[in-house]
């Protein structure tokens, strides 16, 4: 093989190798995220999505930029997800409880933190009463959700009505 093949045939292969890290990418945006932004997989293993993401950084910038807030996104969520999982099982501590709330709530999707907001509450309730009353302070994101979700929507009042 000639000189000029041999840097054809390599820059052949750093493209393949990038394709398939982009497909590989893309392939975990849709099974661990779907359209609604939530975390599918609680016991999702990031490394191997960090690890083809910062391959494509170095080797493809412009694509890595495009979707560097989907990554980002993903991140938080597992992150999140397994301080809450911390948060939630053995002793309750109100320092796991207060990260993985921020954590939550750094995700900033409204259907994430409908989903692991709550399992901070069960959490909170195992807390002794003087920390319970810290952390409902802590907590106004969880009570406005209630009170959005409380209230009647008409057309169930109207279809009840019909009845």
């Amino acid at each position: 093989m000639s000189k000029a093949q041999q840097k054809a045939f390599k820059v052949d292969q750093q493209q393949l190798q990038a394709a398939k890290k982009i497909f590989s990418v893309q392939d975990t945006f849709n099974t661990e995220l779907g359209e609604d932004q939530v975390l599918k997989d609680e016991g999702f293993k990031i490394q191997a999505f960090n690890n083809d993401f910062t391959y494509l950084q170095a080797h493809k910038a412009k694509f890595a930029a495009t979707i560097k807030d989907k990554a980002t996104l993903l991140d938080r969520e597992v992150k999140a997800v397994a301080l809450v999982k911390a948060a939630t099982t053995g002793d309750p501590d109100q320092t796991k409880i207060d990260q993985a709330r921020d954590a939550i709530n750094a995700v900033g999707v409204k259907a994430f933190k409908d989903k692991y907001l709550p399992k901070l509450d069960d959490a909170i309730k195992n807390l002794p009463k003087d920390q319970q009353a810290e952390q409902a302070k802590k907590q106004p994101e969880r009570r406005r959700v209630v009170k959005q979700q409380a209230p009647w929507k008409p057309c169930i009042i109207k279809a009840m009505q019909q009845v």
